[in-house]
């Protein structure tokens, strides 16, 4: 048995970001139980970001999100 993949991505809420990639991410198979954390040091935009990787119905990986 393998343990879940788990990757941050720092500087998440910045504009250059961008919705697609969060998208991409979290509708991979391949990412699939996986742990994604989201870090900005903007916590208004990081949320912004996070309720939108919550809304595109990821396959299974955990999504959090910190400053």
């Amino acid at each position: 048995m393998s343990l879940p993949t788990k990757f941050t991505v720092i500087g998440a809420g910045s504009a250059s970001f961008g919705e697609n990639t969060l998208s991409a991410i979290l509708r991979s198979k391949k990412l699939k139980g996986s742990r994604l954390a989201l870090v900005d040091r903007n916590a208004e935009t990081l949320d912004i970001v996070r309720r939108r990787g919550v809304y595109t119905k990821p396959v299974e990986v955990l999504l959090l999100a910190t400053t």
